[in-house]
């Protein structure tokens, strides 16, 4: 090897023999002596969320062998991607979602989009119409909210006016009204000339995550099936590029599981879609290219790479098993960066989330992403989000060049072994939920519940202890700045979208997945031309708009990473609307600057996450100078901040005249000061504040000794 000029080698050629070989175990011995007998384990091992154990470092005898071995970008079983090589900076599908209530609305923001870097087209129906409804049969508040109002074909027709249905993939997330939908579209590709076989994308719903939402769909989770089958039989003989069967871990994830248990879960329930669907007479090996599946992605970019890495390898084997060729069997991955990891607090550290969990994306092979805009819970989200989250997609393919390289994790021994761990795991999972009858049974046992509830509660005690940081959440907060809750729906455009939504009657069967699929369809469309909303479309199908039909299992809630921080900001933002005062904790810092500055570091970005006003005075080595300071400050709670051997003496004299005035202070410390516990509690220190402290529980508790609300 030699320079460009020629003239030698590569200075690292001649640097890296000025230097012994080292192997792993005279490594170990330099790092034990470092540690100066602080024991291994405890200083250089992590633990995952997932319970998996984080090495702090990798060699090549860690690398994967057996089905997770080495593999070319391409071959089964598919471990680094199916892409061999890349041709355009930006290999997946920009499919940002355009939650916007109004079609023409939507409309212009769409062709904007598509003129600025969006290379899909994505139709996300509000809550009402992935219910199978409309707004002459939803409830007010379910009517474009978190997705546009569709009423019928008209509304379709605007929201995909001066769209080339033919140049750009077309993505639905319909639910329950994906069957009318698509032969609404079918019809308007129709009227536009453009064939069946020039259309693509992914039309799919999963009827179990769809039946988990705890606003139920209209339709019965069978029914939902036959119309799955039915659209996709369609497709293999009019539209090979369309994929009408999905797979989503978003219940899962956003109700808090972890990544290797989302991951196995969204593994049965493509195990499932197969088996209902060979009951409706599509083999393993006509579903295998119409399946897409959906993941929610966080904010660990290692762990999020090796989730997708292992979910085409475990997809890739279960079709194997159920006898499908090989070259068939590469999963097809639409990511979307997860609500859960969304605040209200310091809104535009969402931007920090979103761009770890999109880099992941990237890094893992998505074919396709959806990046949250930062102010996505906002009461007006603005352009300005949906532009960067868009700009996010052209500067990590444009800029840092992700797509340019086939695999760009492939050979890190480190992520090779997580995706190794990770794939296990959720096979596991995948196993259990087998051995209890399958997702449904799994479900209807409550199982999948127990599941996620408990990673739920292992997540949410990681985040009050900040073991797991959010930054603006639970640590380095700023000023609390809640967003307003959304605005109530304008009731004008409400009686329009009810008006839009008037009934009109359609004669039609229930589909049957066994039946004509191209006449079944042909029936929709022809409904939808003549008028036909979607409620009414629903209703005609075997679905019941009247809201009686229930949930077979118990749903699973939305929980956000940030809400209980939110819900504490909240209680001490009313509590200091009051009594000001008891929005107030002033620092009585004692001892040495230098040395106690950390524990004071520490003090304040604590008791700032729950939005309280943190003031810190001068370092007092007298009990005098700091007593005066902190009954000067007004406040009504005084945390101590010294070091442990301060706290004996000085500490304990501070606080016993603090607490004799007039009035006195809700009295905290800093630390856990050892044998001067008892010393300080007896002079009327209640609370301590240390590092591994419940966050939450402990400044809850601040907030209900002064009378906060609950």
């Amino acid at each position: 090897m030699h320079t460009a000029d020629g003239s030698g080698e590569l200075p690292g050629r001649l640097l890296a023999g000025d230097f012994p070989a080292v192997d792993l175990a005279g490594w170990r011995r330099e790092v034990d002596r470092l540690l100066k007998g602080t024991p291994f384990d405890k200083a250089m091992l992590t633990t995952l969320a997932e319970g998996l154990r984080v090495q702090p470092l990798y060699t090549a005898v860690d690398a994967a062998g057996g089905l997770w071995g080495a593999s070319l970008p391409g071959q089964a079983p598919f471990l680094r991607g199916v892409r061999t090589a890349t041709t355009w900076p930006v290999p997946w599908l920009v499919a940002q979602e355009l939650p916007l209530a109004d079609a023409g609305q939507f409309n212009r923001a769409l062709l904007h989009d598509l003129a600025n870097g969006q290379s899909a087209v994505v139709v996300k129906l509000d809550v009402a119409g992935r219910r199978g409804l409309d707004a002459a049969t939803a409830s007010a508040p379910e009517v474009g909210r978190d997705g546009t109002a569709l009423a019928g074909l008209d509304d379709l027709r605007g929201a995909l006016a001066g769209v080339d249905l033919s140049a750009c993939p077309l993505m639905l997330q319909a639910g329950a009204a994906t069957l009318p939908v698509a032969a609404m579209v079918m019809s308007l590709a129709a009227e536009r000339g453009t064939t069946a076989a020039r259309l693509s994308g992914s039309w799919g719903c999963d009827p179990l995550a769809l039946a988990t939402d705890p606003e139920a769909p209209a339709l019965a989770v069978d029914v939902m099936y036959d119309h799955a089958a039915l659209l996709s039989k369609w497709a293999a003989a009019h539209a090979p590029g369309v994929r009408t069967l999905a797979v989503t871990d978003a219940p899962w994830h956003e109700a808090g599981a972890d990544g290797v248990l989302s991951l196995g879960l969204a593994l049965s329930g493509a195990i499932d879609t197969l088996r209902q669907m060979e009951t409706r007479g599509l083999s393993p090996e006509d579903c295998a290219p119409r399946l897409a599946f959906q993941l929610s992605l966080g904010t660990d970019f290692f762990l999020e790479i090796a989730r997708l890495r292992a979910l085409r390898v475990l997809w890739s084997d279960v079709l194997a098993g159920a006898g499908v060729a090989r070259p068939l069997t590469a999963a097809w991955v639409h990511a979307r960066t997860g609500d859960r990891l969304l605040s209200n607090l310091d809104a535009q550290t969402n931007l920090l989330r979103t761009t770890t969990a999109a880099m992941a994306a990237a890094c893992g092979g998505a074919d396709s992403l959806h990046v949250t805009p930062w102010d996505a819970l906002s009461a007006h989200p603005g352009e300005a989000g949906r532009r960067l989250a868009r700009n996010l997609h052209l500067v990590l393919g444009h800029e840092c060049r992700f797509g340019s390289v086939a695999d760009p994790a492939g050979g890190a021994w480190y992520v090779e072994q997580l995706t190794r761990e990770v794939g296990e795991g959720a096979w596991a999972v995948m196993q259990q939920i087998e051995q209890a009858g399958g997702l449904p049974a799994a479900l209807r046992s409550g199982l999948v519940l127990r599941l996620v509830d408990a990673a739920h509660e292992r997540r949410a005690a990681r985040l009050a202890r900040a073991q797991d940081v959010r930054v603006g959440v639970n640590r380095f907060a700023t000023k609390p700045d809640l967003q307003p809750a959304r605005p109530e729906i304008d009731p004008v455009w409400l009686d329009e979208r009810r008006r839009a939504a008037a009934s009109v009657p359609v004669a039609m069967h229930p589909a049957d997945p066994r039946g004509d699929a191209g006449a079944q369809l042909a029936a929709l469309g022809l409904a939808a031309l003549r008028g036909a909303t979607l409620g009414t479309l629903t209703a005609a199908l075997g679905g019941d708009t009247t809201g009686g039909l229930c949930a077979p299992w118990p749903s699973l809630p939305g929980r956000r990473d940030a809400a209980p921080f939110e819900d504490l900001v909240g209680r001490v933002a009313r509590l200091a609307a009051r009594a000001p005062a008891a929005g107030r904790i002033h620092c009585c810092c004692l001892g040495e600057a230098v040395r106690t500055a950390p524990r004071l570091d520490f003090a304040r970005s604590s008791l700032a996450v729950g939005g309280f006003a943190v003031d810190a005075g001068a370092f007092h080595t007298e009990a005098a100078s700091a007593v005066a300071e902190a009954r000067a400050a007004g406040a009504a709670v005084v945390m101590l901040v010294g070091l442990d051997e301060v706290y004996p003496g000085l500490g304990v004299d501070v606080a016993k005249h603090l607490s004799s005035g007039q009035r006195p202070p809700l009295l905290m410390a800093a630390g856990r000061p050892g044998e001067a516990t008892a010393a300080l509690q007896g002079v009327g220190v209640t609370r301590f504040l240390y590092l591994g402290s419940d966050l939450l529980a402990a400044l809850h508790e601040i907030v209900d000794a002064l009378g906060g609300d609950r």
